[in-house]
């Protein structure tokens, strides 16, 4: 990338995803937003995935404890279906909001259908690129990673994609580690030497509590809540304090490619 280029982009968009479902992708875009958000990073938050919708509901603003149907992106959730052929295009539509971050939560399994946003199907990503980088925008990828071998498999296919051209993160979801699982397939794989060799980087989600986490769902708190805040326990919000530590923690690492 030309220094010329550097200088004129300002904007990051933000992609979460894995070839593999359940791996923690809205969780992960749930808990950076809200966490960018509370320490005053400008952020436009999207769900990709909205016949699903769990950004959507985690991160949308509530009238009167009803979820609103319209809601502002730099303060709740849009949402629209990547694998809509009518909203696909909302993706890139979104930089027309001129927001400096964009997180967008995709659905698992939808390489092909971010390819037909502007690559007409195609094998790689170059006019989607060559887009952002006329609207400003850089792009980081946000890799989830369980202990099943298929998300290490999806690191790959979007390396093969993407190359260099984009930021990759890799993000060890410790949430599966709680079931006795680890990382060995992704630990020392060739994949994650590749990773490295195009200089992405790799964190990891601190687990937090089931329990917890419902309770936050079931509130519509989000992961910053307050201590004893909207009738959490004792107990619950000092695991909570424990996740927001540790994933700040983990966030200070990335923070210039994601805010």
């Amino acid at each position: 990338m030309s220094k010329k280029v550097q200088e004129r982009i300002a904007g990051k968009m933000i992609f979460a995803l894995s070839q593999k479902g359940g791996c923690g992708k809205s969780f992960v875009v749930r808990s950076f937003v809200q966490w960018g958000r509370h320490e005053g990073w400008s952020i436009a938050a999207y769900d990709g995935d909205s016949g699903v919708g769990t950004t959507y509901r985690a991160l949308g603003t509530r009238e009167n404890g009803r979820l609103l149907d319209v809601q502002e992106p730099l303060v709740g959730a849009g949402r629209y279906s990547l694998r809509h052929e009518l909203q696909r295009q909302e993706i890139v539509n979104t930089m027309a909001t001129k927001a400096p971050s964009i997180f967008h939560d995709l659905p698992g399994g939808s390489a092909y259908d971010l390819l037909k946003v502007q690559d007409e199907g195609l094998s790689d990503f170059s006019n989607l690129l060559r887009v952002m980088d006329m609207c400003g925008y850089s792009l980081t990828l946000l890799h989830l990673l369980t202990e099943e071998i298929s998300t290490t498999h999806s690191v790959a296919q979007y390396l093969d994609a993407f190359g260099s051209s984009v930021r990759h993160i890799a993000v060890l979801n410790r949430a599966f580690q709680d079931k006795g699982g680890g990382f060995t397939s992704w630990e020392g794989s060739n994949t994650r030497k590749r990773l490295q060799d195009v200089g992405g980087k790799e964190i990891f989600l601190p687990a937090l509590k089931p329990q917890v986490r419902d309770k936050l769902d079931a509130l519509h708190l989000p992961i910053t809540a307050g201590f004893l805040e909207g009738g959490l326990t004792i107990d619950e919000s000092g695991h909570l304090l424990r996740f927001t530590r540790e994933l700040a923690e983990q966030l200070k690492l990335i923070e210039d490619w994601i805010y």
